[in-house]
């Protein structure tokens, strides 16, 4: 009851739900009774045996394992408070390594979570004290586990969504459910995956291309989702360059990430490869595969990747030795003139923001006359959102608030989340920075910039399960002859064989006659449509 309380409280203040004690609050108190029942009948067998072994055994037994249970739904709801997903469905899939990073630098173990499992402790005490006294009543049902089936049951007839579920329950069996699942998988055709036909050169009408192969230079921003970018946003107004740039731009307003989290923005993006059952980059041994990287590194290209934090995490360094990439940056290798992310309460910072990150790339030497292949990574738009100049950049989330038209529930998140729209400004920034020296390059006027997001960020409420997918699709160049908003849906999968197809249609490549890609040609559509089937991965699990 109090932690039900506490977690739609939270949410509450954050503007996730519109009333503390709704409907949906009285189902997760449903859901609590349906947990704590099917605990009792569970805990009644060990404590029987073990208080007729001796007594008070059993009784401390089960009043330790009932501690541990409380602090662990504790945990789990303040996770789910800050992500707004339940643990089970996000994090599963990943290494341990991985996790500790991402609690680590999400905020860690802070001392507030300290204090409150001593609160949960001293109450769960102060009310068996006062309780105690009336035990005696419960020996005259019979049999009280029947009570508690019974209650078990009538929650399996009440629909409940991960907000009013029981956290510890979702995650058991999650858990269950992923180490029993049937991944076997059983075809007459040795590779259904491989195709002979071309991908159409949707792209070639809209670019003047030079003589010389254009460098190609990919951004993917942490958390970029469609809410915050572009004509119509949800909440517009706090990415000013982006929204420039989308109408200089061709530009899918409605392009779909291929996975919830982070880990499958590259292999989606950059070779459209299937997923595995955990992600591509989690797989023991990676397939014979073609990637941007590789086609491009064959035709002459020089490839580099760029990101200011480990690039152990997700894989990331393993899949790009696999490709022979040329140059990679991450966290190791900036050296004392670049400053690092703030710490967080917990004293964890994910490594260089988004500014540095630029600025340590636009200092590395770039040799004339070779076609390069760049991919960028951003973190700064991801918890614990401290952007470099915090005051600075809230203050003018503030200007911009008081000067909008964003009004209810909108402005509420906003103003809760006055951090998170923050740092969207500083990325922003670092964007433009990004550009205004990428002009000072003398072969800018032959590059093509792809701007995207891995996925939506998560702190901020989304409208619907979709909202986690929907990210922005900015395709750049001097080059370009025409600009265009594309409203037609695409999603990452169909990037890589698009830019190739281009790329063919105007230079004598070396391309491979079979490929798998899991997308094909963008669709350049101006009007809505939807026509593509498009597989989506929600998580590692």
């Amino acid at each position: 009851l109090v932690l039900s309380i506490y977690q739609y409280t939270t949410l509450y203040f954050k503007g996730v739900v519109d009333i503390i004690f709704g409907s949906s609050f009285f189902i997760a108190l449903v859901h609590q009774i349906g947990f704590t029942s099917v605990v009792g009948i569970a805990l009644a067998f060990p404590f029987n045996f073990w208080e007729n072994f001796r007594p008070r055994y059993g009784f401390r037994l089960i009043f330790v394992v009932l501690i541990v249970l409380l602090i662990i739904e504790a945990m789990l709801i303040s996770y789910y408070c800050t992500a707004l997903v339940p643990l089970g469905s996000d994090l599963l899939g990943y290494s341990l390594d991985d996790i500790k990073t991402t609690i680590a630098n999400s905020g860690g173990m802070s001392v507030s979570l300290i204090i409150g499992i001593l609160v949960i402790i001293g109450m769960f005490f102060g009310l068996y004290r006062i309780t105690s006294k009336k035990y005696h009543y419960i020996s005259k049902m019979y049999p009280f586990t029947i009570i508690l089936f019974s209650l078990f049951i009538a929650t399996l007839f009440i629909e409940g969504k991960p907000i009013n579920q029981n956290k510890t329950q979702y995650l058991a069996l999650n858990l269950y459910e992923t180490s029993t699942e049937d991944i076997s998988y059983n075809s007459d055709i040795e590779y259904p995956l491989i195709k002979t036909q071309q991908t159409k050169n949707v792209l070639g009408e809209y670019f003047e291309l030079k003589e010389e192969k254009p460098n190609i230079v990919f951004i993917m921003v942490e958390g970029l989702g469609r809410d915050f970018v572009g004509e119509g946003a949800e909440y517009e107004g706090f990415t000013p360059f982006l929204d420039s740039l989308t109408k200089k731009s061709l530009y899918w307003e409605n392009c779909l990430s291929n996975t919830g989290r982070t880990f499958g923005v590259l292999p989606s993006l950059i070779g459209s490869l299937p997923f595995g059952k955990s992600g591509f980059m989690e797989l023991e041994k990676y397939p014979n595969k073609l990637t941007l990287f590789s086609i491009l590194k064959n035709n002459g290209y020089f490839t580099s990747y760029f990101q200011g934090t480990n690039s152990s995490f997700d894989n990331i360094d393993r899949f790009l030795l696999s490709e022979n990439v040329d140059f990679v940056l991450d966290k190791s290798g900036f050296g004392n003139q670049y400053t690092m992310q703030e710490e967080d309460a917990a004293g964890s910072s994910w490594g260089y923001p988004d500014k540095e990150l630029f600025k340590k790339s636009m200092s590395l030497p770039r040799e004339n006359g070779q076609p390069r292949m760049e991919v960028y990574m951003t973190i700064s738009t991801h918890e614990p959102f401290i952007p470099p100049n915090q005051e600075l950049y809230e203050d003018k989330v503030e200007r911009l608030l008081a000067k909008s038209s964003h009004s209810g529930k909108i402005k509420k998140v906003i103003e809760k989340n006055d951090n998170v729209f923050a740092t969207l400004l500083y990325t922003d920034d670092a964007l433009k920075y990004a550009f205004e020296e990428f002009k000072k390059q003398p072969d800018y006027d032959n590059t093509i910039f792809i701007i995207t997001g891995d996925h939506r960020l998560i702190p901020i409420p989304q409208r619907n399960n979709l909202s986690r997918f929907h990210v922005p699709l900015i395709m750049y160049s001097p080059m370009l002859k025409t600009t265009k908003k594309i409203s037609a849906i695409s999603s990452h999968f169909d990037v890589t064989p698009s830019i190739l197809a281009l790329l063919e249609g105007k230079y004598e490549l070396k391309m491979p006659k079979r490929v798998a890609w899991m997308g094909g040609e963008l669709d350049m559509n101006a009007e809505f449509r939807s026509i593509k089937n498009i597989p989506l991965m929600r998580n590692k699990n």
